[in-house]
């Protein structure tokens, strides 16, 4: 098996793992775009997901969750029974994953969920598969779920919307959550075109490093990784894996362990 990800394809959709695929290529606008957040695990034990930004990364950047990637709501949905497969949010006055407020794209939320916090049918959580549009402050999103609901919900009902974390990421800054390195430069993407690629979370990879390389790893503010606690993070917060090999400042060996 040749294991360069220079040759490898995903087996799902054919899509390369050296591609990057914009919202305004065909191949998106066809469908021929694996769902964010796909896996791939090869023989060698590396590990792929992929990934979508409105950010332009360098091969071998460290990507990131977004800080907003998660919101509550209190008494906002619309009653549904057990065994409904859609649930109606009202979105009026709240701000989702940065968005204007009362606001939403469709099918933003897919790869995300809708967990129930508080009231009746509270303790379970629920795949999205998709979600209408919501233009302008003061309307709903109907949800599309990927199982039915097993307990009935009531307008008391309170409920969060956890994000695909692999959906819009950002730099590897100190204050969000490391995912896994970039392979290859996401040319084209921009602040209103949306890149589709793939980072490596698993096994040994070449990425951007910001300082000499030790032991255990620390995403730093850069979007690189580094050998020392950063300024303010409180120590080794986000560990992203092992150094395999010594370096100073620019592209370190490192074993990763995000998968």
């Amino acid at each position: 098996m040749d294991t360069s990800y220079h040759k490898m394809i995903d087996p799902s959709s054919g899509l390369p793992l050296d591609a990057v695929v914009l919202e305004t290529d065909r191949k998106f606008k066809e469908g021929r775009v694996p769902k964010v957040g796909s896996k791939i695990k090869t023989q060698d034990g590396r590990c792929f997901r992929l990934c979508s930004a409105n950010e332009v990364f360098v091969a071998g950047e460290m990507v990131a969750v977004k800080t907003a990637l998660a919101t509550e709501f209190a008494g906002k949905l619309t009653a549904a029974a057990a065994g409904s497969t859609q649930l109606v949010l009202d979105l009026t006055d709240v701000q989702v994953y940065g968005a204007d407020a009362g606001t939403i794209t469709k099918d933003k939320l897919a790869g995300g969920y809708i967990m129930i916090t508080d009231d009746a049918g509270e303790g379970y959580s629920y795949p999205i598969s998709g979600n209408s549009a919501v233009a302008t402050n003061g309307g709903s999103t109907t949800i599309d779920l990927g199982e039915p609901v097993k307990v009935a919900v009531t307008t008391d009902t309170d409920c969060c919307l956890v994000g695909n974390k692999y959906r819009s990421v950002d730099e590897g800054a100190v204050a969000l959550s490391p995912i896994g390195a970039c392979l290859v430069p996401t040319t084209g993407g921009s602040s209103t075109v949306e890149a589709f690629f793939w980072v490596q979370t698993a096994g040994p990879a070449c990425v951007l490093g910001s300082a000499t390389v030790g032991v255990e790893i620390a995403s730093a503010a850069s979007g690189a990784v580094a050998d020392s606690a950063e300024s303010g993070s409180g120590g080794y917060d986000r560990i992203v894996g092992t150094g395999l090999a010594t370096t100073a400042n620019g592209y370190a060996c490192v074993d990763l362990r995000l998968e």
